[in-house]
């Protein structure tokens, strides 16, 4: 899909993984440094949805209007960049925030995407957007036709799931680290007084995840690995931009250098920051010690776990 319509296009490492996952398993969740291109991938994954199934709705949210443009500007983007046919007009009819299809030569009335930012008035509107085939013998039947995509969901009233998940099939839900207390940190640390301790779910059959989760953390970026494998080499870096849009290897530097830990954790390491007052070792020890295995032997095999002998 993506090959056809934007055949310039690069798409590294999580990228098109995400996309497998909204197409396979109930829900995804993202938590991810800055500038690692979810937005970007969020976008495609909207369009190809509601473009390779019919009926289809889909809502986009955000708690933010601002947050809720920077999505909506990458799926325009697409569109006015995607390499297709236009007669008539082509096959999307665009308005502000709302993206209908041409079925059949003329506009579907059930199928839609919506942004609706996350206020607490439009709790009410965000029931309801079911959508189902139009009959047994559809081509479509079987599909999930309905997809939930909420950015910078760390900052979403947790009513808004709750709603939700009355009628998508799908759910895709995005963004960075900030503290809160809702669905998306959930899904990463565990709900507080349940048995759910975060983390992938499983679904029966083996196949496919009730939720599935990525951490995307600036490490990931292609520009910060190829200057990492060069320092490795002996090399001195050459700062070559594998994918534009995507961390840079001196603003990772910079990064490193000026944020204080708190940032470090949640925008270079898409972490949620524990103090060091609540942990035995703290958040940055434990991420530096992760970056320096990525340059360990990758066949070393470990001949045991740290052993507490539990004396003190």
């Amino acid at each position: 899909f993506v090959k056809q319509l934007w055949p310039r296009i690069t798409l590294y490492g999580w990228q098109p993984v995400a996309m497998y996952s909204v197409r396979d398993n109930y829900q995804t969740f993202i938590v991810a440094a800055n500038k690692m291109g979810k937005d970007f991938d969020a976008a495609l994954i909207v369009l190809w949805f509601f473009m390779t199934r019919h009926p289809c709705r889909i809502v986009t949210t955000s708690a933010k209007a601002e947050h809720l443009a920077v999505l909506w500007g990458e799926i325009g983007r697409l569109i006015h960049q995607a390499h297709l046919s236009t007669e008539e007009g082509g096959s999307l009819i665009v308005n502000h925030q709302l993206i209908r299809k041409i079925v059949n030569g003329k506009m579907c009335d059930i199928s839609y995407i919506r942004g609706m930012v996350a206020g607490s008035e439009s709790i009410a509107a965000m029931g309801g957007h079911h959508a189902a085939p139009e009959s047994l013998d559809d081509p479509c039947n079987g599909l999930p036709l309905s997809l939930y995509v909420g950015d910078e969901y760390s900052s979403v009233p947790i009513e808004y799931y709750d709603v939700a998940s009355g009628w998508f099939n799908r759910a895709l839900l995005f963004g960075n680290a900030w503290e809160c207390n809702n669905q998306f940190k959930w899904a990463f640390k565990g709900r507080p007084g349940t048995t759910d301790n975060g983390g992938d779910i499983l679904a029966p059959d083996g196949l496919s995840y009730y939720r599935k989760c990525f951490r995307i953390s600036a490490e990931q970026s292609p520009n910060v690995r190829l200057a990492e494998e060069q320092i490795k080499l002996g090399i001195k870096p050459t700062r070559e931009i594998l994918v534009p849009g995507v961390k840079t290897y001196a603003e990772y530097m910079m990064h490193r250098q000026l944020w204080d830990p708190y940032m470090q954790c949640v925008k270079l390491d898409a972490d949620w920051y524990e103090g060091t007052e609540n942990r035995l070792f703290p958040p940055e020890w434990l991420n530096r010690a992760e970056r320096i295995s990525v340059g360990l032997p990758s066949k070393r095999i470990a001949r045991t776990l740290g052993v507490d002998c539990a004396m003190g």
